[in-house]
């Protein structure tokens, strides 16, 4: 059986980088990438039949958000000490 690209996480919350904010949310992944995210009810009515549902009920999903607390301005002191 050929697997569908397509998959939606189901959670207890998604926040991503936009600020999109749901409780419980969901995320729509297709072939590697989030094509959606958002409540629950609306991307299932949406996507339900393109994809399987993946239930994640405890989890808060964080989709493309980097986290890019590197400080790379300070990359030229070396290492500093404790």
């Amino acid at each position: 059986m050929k697997q569908r690209p397509i998959t939606i996480y189901r959670a207890a919350a998604i926040r991503d980088a936009s600020g999109a904010d749901s409780r419980p949310g969901a995320v729509v992944v297709n072939r590697g990438r989030v094509v959606a995210a958002g409540e629950t009810e609306t991307l299932l009515r949406k996507w339900h039949r393109h994809g399987r549902v993946v239930d994640r009920p405890t989890d808060l999903l964080l989709p493309a958000m980097v986290n890019a607390h590197a400080h790379l301005d300070l990359t030229g002191l070396g290492p500093m000490p404790m």
